[in-house]
């Protein structure tokens, strides 16, 4: 089965909403850890056709219809992300066979602010830290090309979705200064605060993993710290619509997909 991992609850909303609240099951008995944003927790899709309405008489087809999968909002930071992500694992033992990153990342490039970016490697930094500990750690990206093919068909502009993106992760935002250093990892396009540290999990545990990022903000911008994570708190539902779909087209191709058992 898949397991669809979001960070914090604005991220996990909108794939919630897209399909309906009646579509999710909250998982009562998974513990995961005790954190302050109440929505954390996992949530299964139960693979309803129709979204209820307001009104009885009005439904629509869930984008999701026949899906069978998990979402799992985890908390911000990557320990949280890894320690939820094993709590799922070690409390259902070998139900997930694929796992999606899916949530908003900072880019460097104000032109991918706004698009959405199918992640193939992930790195990671630590401000201040002067030796490279981190090794780069590559994804699942054996189905992309299906996934693109299906965005196009979804999404008319093809150049809102990128492949083969690489993103740093870190427990802070970086600034241009601490990014001019040699061990920062100047290949990457985006960065998040979570998805390296889900990557190492993944690979110990031997599950594949893709990941669905979307721009929300410029790291850092050259403004500082705080204007970037304004800039995010303001895009982070704005731009979800477009990322919520793109996951559509991820989690059909996964699920249906004959390269993975899920």
């Amino acid at each position: 089965m898949l397991l669809v991992v979001a960070a914090c609850e604005r991220e996990g909303s909108g794939v919630i909403e897209m399909c309906g609240e009646r579509s999710w099951v909250r998982d009562p008995e998974c513990a995961l850890p005790e954190l302050h944003e109440p929505a954390v927790g996992l949530y299964h899709h139960t693979c309803h056709s129709h979204i209820q309405g307001e009104h009885e008489s009005h439904n629509a087809l869930c984008p999701f219809s026949g899906c069978s999968f998990s979402l799992l909002i985890c908390g911000v930071l990557g320990h949280n992300a890894a320690s939820s992500v094993a709590a799922v694992a070690l409390h259902y033992p070998r139900k997930y066979s694929f796992v999606v990153s899916f949530g908003a990342s900072g880019t460097y490039n104000s032109s991918l602010l706004g698009k959405v970016c199918l992640v193939g490697q992930s790195c990671a930094y630590a401000v201040g830290d002067n030796t490279h500990w981190a090794k780069p750690i590559d994804l699942d990206t054996t189905l992309f090309k299906e996934v693109i093919l299906a965005a196009n068909t979804a999404i008319p502009d093809e150049s809102l979705v990128h492949s083969n993106v690489i993103c740093a992760s870190g427990a802070v935002y970086s600034t241009p200064q601490e990014r001019q250093s040699t061990h920062f990892p100047h290949q990457a396009q985006i960065e998040d605060m979570e998805l390296y540290s889900v990557a190492c999990l993944c690979r110990s545990i031997k599950i594949p993993l893709a990941a669905v990022k979307y721009v929300a903000n410029l790291a850092d911008g050259g403004q500082g710290p705080a204007v970037a994570r304004s800039e995010m708190r303001s895009n982070i539902i704005t731009f979800r619509a477009l990322a919520v779909t793109v996951l559509v087209c991820v989690v059909n191709v996964v699920v249906n997909s004959r390269v993975h058992s899920v």
